[in-house]
């Protein structure tokens, strides 16, 4: 663990994710870059957690993959609108809401599609990984 902690330290204070939190609505691209990097620092983050077989990890990494593209995309119309909605509160409250449940829709339907890969217990130590990974997160983009 402390290893992994480590790598994560050294990735993000030498890498352009560092810049992350002071960069955020700067270069979309270069914001799509970073979250295509942090995407897959959350995959093998998990996968190491997980420690599957090679046979169950080549079935769930791509399934992995597709989930995260999909809420990445949920993300990103949400962030976009709320943009276009700050002159609206309600609105802009309203959206939300709409955006939370096809999130919940989407981590539901992918729910399914674990449990055919993993146990029970892997996949709620898959949640708990990213869970997990997030706080790890956080903590580097305030250190920065």
């Amino acid at each position: 663990m402390k290893k992994l902690l480590f790598i994560l330290f050294v990735l993000f204070t030498f890498s352009p994710v560092s810049n992350f939190a002071q960069e955020r609505g700067t270069d979309n691209n270069n914001n799509t870059q970073k979250w295509i990097r942090i995407d897959e620092l959350k995959l093998q983050f998990v996968l190491k957690k997980l420690a599957l077989p090679s046979n169950t990890q080549e079935k769930f990494t791509p399934l992995y993959k597709e989930y995260q593209s999909e809420l990445r995309a949920i993300y990103s119309q949400r962030k976009k609108l709320r943009e276009q909605n700050k002159a609206n509160p309600e609105k802009q409250v309203d959206t939300d809401f709409s955006f939370e449940s096809k999130i919940l829709d989407i981590k539901q339907n992918y729910k399914k599609k674990f449990q055919a890969i993993l146990s029970p217990e892997q996949l709620n130590d898959m949640y708990s990984a990213e869970r997990e990974f997030r706080q790890e997160l956080m903590q580097q983009l305030k250190r920065n």
